[in-house]
């Protein structure tokens, strides 16, 4: 969000817009745009494929935390997961509630993570993968 100032002293504050280009993650190519649930959805998965402070091109809030997960004793990755996935969603204002996380142990060192992530636009449900 935009905090704006007008004439009168008051501040407004502007939701930022959406819309964005479609990301072609298999063929990595930009494909047209995208917008509502579905910007939303894309966003998700980038964010959840980015490691917090690895690429210089995003700021501090951007990206999630699972590098420190890695290695871990399973109460611990169980009891620190939807916080840290909470955390990494917390600084776009389309994401509400993280829940109904389930982690499925894949193999000694790799887990399988599904849950739902209630969003201004919608629920998105979600996928994805740590270690192995």
């Amino acid at each position: 969000m935009i905090p704006k100032l007008y004439n009168d002293s008051t501040v407004r504050i502007e939701q930022y817009k959406t819309k964005t280009y479609r990301l072609d993650f298999d063929n990595r190519r930009i494909v047209g745009m995208v917008d509502g649930l579905d910007a939303a959805v894309q966003s998700v998965r980038k964010i959840i494929q980015t490691e917090r402070y690895s690429e210089r091109i995003y700021s501090g809030d951007y990206g999630i935390e699972l590098e420190r997960l890695i290695g871990a004793s399973m109460p611990f990755v169980e009891a620190n997961l939807e916080p840290t996935l909470t955390e990494a969603l917390t600084p776009d204002d389309r994401f509400v509630a993280v829940h109904d996380m389930e982690l499925t142990r894949q193999d000694v060192d790799a887990l399988s993570v599904s849950c739902r992530i209630d969003t201004t636009s919608g629920e998105v449900s979600t996928s994805f993968g740590i270690g192995g």
